[in-house]
């Protein structure tokens, strides 16, 4: 029994959260969600007591994924620092790329102006605390200069790899590159690379 129930509360959270980034907080409909779940309202509200509940759940499930992919990063080594930037964007690209509900719902809740209390990615976690440490070797190896910090440089690539998914229809009108192919992308991440300096050669031009 208890296993069905957990099996029940993961469809609603899941349809929720797939609810919610398509039509954000305000444009999401309890009833879809318990359509989609194939539930009734009733067994939504007894898991997560209202709609804000379903919502704090379903944001708190996305950092989760987001924080277990990013757990791959604190197995980069100093070793491996000359190419930091490379890696942290590629990373980042393919998360979003496979997890699209995050982008769309952590862009809702810009849009919405929703504060989002989680316990979720921070500067000062675990992983981007070993990705400072990489960051600073690189820049005594003058990879990176030591004028950019931390927070400008991890800031400049999450931002890249979001802006590229949750601008991809109007970037790609705008640029007349179709920005979804695999070609187009990797022409655009290697060219940002060089541009950004984001890898050894490029520095060493």
């Amino acid at each position: 029994m208890q296993q069905r129930a957990a099996a029940t509360k993961q469809k609603i959270l899941l349809a929720g959260l797939e609810e919610f980034s398509l039509h954000g907080y305000h444009g999401a409909k309890i009833d879809a969600i318990a359509e989609q779940a194939s539930v009734n309202k009733q067994r939504i509200y007894a898991y997560f007591k209202n709609k804000q509940g379903l919502f704090d759940a379903a944001l708190a499930s996305s950092f989760e994924r987001l924080l277990q992919y990013e757990d791959v990063l604190l197995r980069l080594t100093p070793e491996q620092a000359p190419e930091l930037g490379e890696r942290i964007l590629r990373h980042y690209m393919t998360f979003h790329e496979q997890t699209p509900q995050f982008w769309r719902l952590i862009a809702w809740c810009n849009l919405e102006q929703i504060e989002v209390h989680t316990q979720g990615s921070r500067v000062d976690g675990p992983v981007f605390e070993h990705l400072r440490s990489l960051y600073v070797h690189a820049q005594k190896q003058a990879v990176y200069s030591e004028s950019v910090s931390f927070e400008a440089f991890i800031y400049t690539i999450t931002a890249l790899s979001f802006f590229y998914f949750s601008n991809m229809k109007t970037m790609s009108h705008t640029l007349q590159w179709d920005l979804s192919q695999d070609h187009v992308r990797e022409r655009m991440l290697n060219e940002i690379m060089r541009l950004c300096k984001f890898n050894e050669d490029q520095h060493h031009d």
